[in-house]
C-alpha cells in the first residue's frame, strides 16, 4: 500500500481523504494502546480506570501527540468512571471481570500480531 501510494504521489497530509498508509498508523497505534489498557486492567490492583488508562495512554499515544493534544486527553481522562462502578455496569464483579480482561489481553495481543504480520 506504502509503495502505491509513494508511486501515485498520495501521501500529501492536506489531501482528503487521508492516505490508507497513515490511517493503517494510527490503527496500528490504538491496538498497541488497547493492548496496554488490557494489560493494566488486568492486573486490577484498585487503582482508578482514569489511572490507568492514562498510564497506558502515556505509554503509548502520548508519544505521538501534541502538547495541546496531551494536556486535552488528561482532561478527557478525568471523565472516565470510577473501575467498580464500570465494572458493575456490565454485570460483573472485581473476581469475576479479571480472567475475562486476561482473556481480552491475550486475544488483543494475537490480533496485534496478526495486523502486525498483515502490514509486512
Amino acid at each position: 500500500m506504502i509503495k502505491y501510494e509513494v508511486e501515485n504521489d498520495l501521501l500529501d497530509k492536506s489531501r482528503q481523504p487521508q492516505s490508507g498508509s497513515r490511517t493503517l498508523l494510527r490503527l496500528h497505534r490504538a491496538l498497541i494502546f488497547i493492548i496496554e489498557l488490557f494489560e493494566k486492567m488486568s492486573k486490577f490492583d484498585g487503582k482508578p480506570l482514569s489511572g490507568l488508562a492514562s498510564e497506558a495512554y502515556e505509554a503509548t499515544l502520548a508519544n505521538f501527540h501534541s502538547w495541546i493534544v496531551r494536556k486535552g486527553v488528561q482532561l478527557g481522562l478525568y471523565m472516565i468512571p470510577k473501575t467498580k462502578d464500570v465494572i458493575a455496569s456490565i454485570e460483573e464483579t472485581e473476581e469475576t471481570i479479571k480472567p475475562k480482561l486476561r482473556y481480552s489481553d491475550r486475544n488483543a495481543r494475537i490480533a496485534f500480531v496478526v495486523f502486525s504480520q498483515a502490514v509486512n
